[in-house]
């Protein structure tokens, strides 16, 4: 909100600043508000003058002065002061009034702070850790985890109407899961840990009737998929709405259904290279 603020003052400065002739008339482009590193040099800092130099055939600190200037003019009591620092920023330091004000206003609105409608209850879909049911999850799928389920959580704040969704990686023509059949059916040691042996010696009377391995890399996946949404749900507390399976996708067909829609649209690499190569003769 403040961005959007600091951003408003700055358009109508400099429309101003254009009106009175100080600065010609140009073409405004998107206006940066960024934090500054350094807390000397305000709570907000924008770099608009240094953009803007060369359009207007000034010095950045120029035009930053006068756009400071023009901001001064117009009443308000969010900033306490604004500041020009070379080589052409404009610094805005909040003032005591604003943050007290606003502490109210968090207080009072509570869980609904912050809450934004730019989504418009779109749907979005947000897809995130699906690590390969190989083995328990490591620190990097963790990192995954946590900066997917917050961006979920942003999405929502921000008006979508979001799907978690967790696609596992366990159909039987999958090589991976082959492979881990291989180990499941004692032909090779790829993956093999502590836990995964465990994993095994748990499905020995299933794995004793299986000899494709493809077979037995999903059966042996799927307690290792087990694990892992245990973990997820009750250990690092994150909820999936959807826990998508690829062997699905085989099993009910829908690999052939979906390449057939993405044919019907012209969308499948196939399709899409036909009609750039038609287009290119009618161009040419």
């Amino acid at each position: 909100m403040i961005r959007e603020e600091i951003v408003k003052l700055i358009e109508k400065s400099i429309k101003e600043l254009q009106k009175g002739g100080v600065l010609p008339k140009f073409d405004i482009l998107e206006i940066q508000v960024e934090h500054p590193e350094e807390k000397t040099h305000g709570d907000y800092a924008v770099n608009v003058a240094m953009t803007i130099a060369k359009q207007v055939k000034k010095s950045p600190m120029e035009i930053a002065q006068n756009i400071k200037n023009q901001i001064s003019k117009i009443k308000n009591n969010i900033f306490e002061k604004i500041e020009v620092a070379k080589p052409g920023f404009i610094n805005f330091f909040l003032s005591k009034e604003y943050l007290q004000k606003r502490v109210k206003e968090i207080l009072k609105q509570g869980e609904n702070f912050g809450k934004l409608e730019i989504g418009k209850g779109q749907k979005t879909q947000v897809e995130f850790i699906s690590a390969n049911p190989t083995g328990p999850l490591h620190i990097g799928n963790g990192r995954g985890a946590f900066f997917g389920d917050t961006l979920a959580n942003i999405l929502e704040r921000a008006g979508y109407k979001v799907t978690r969704e967790y696609y596992v990686n366990d159909a039987r023509v999958n090589t991976q899961i082959k492979i881990l059949g291989q180990t499941a059916l004692g032909k090779g040691t790829t993956y093999l840990t502590k836990n995964l042996e465990f994993g095994i010696k748990n499905l020995e009377s299933k794995l004793k009737n299986i000899k494709d391995e493809g077979e037995a890399g999903h059966l042996l996946a799927q307690e290792v998929q087990r694990d892992n949404k245990d973990f997820i749900e009750g250990k690092i507390k994150i909820k999936f709405d959807n826990w998508v399976s690829e062997e699905d996708f085989y099993k009910k067909n829908k690999i052939d259904k979906i390449f057939k829609w993405l044919k019907g649209k012209e969308f499948s690499l196939r399709e899409r290279q036909s009609l750039v190569d038609k287009n290119f003769e009618i161009w040419r």
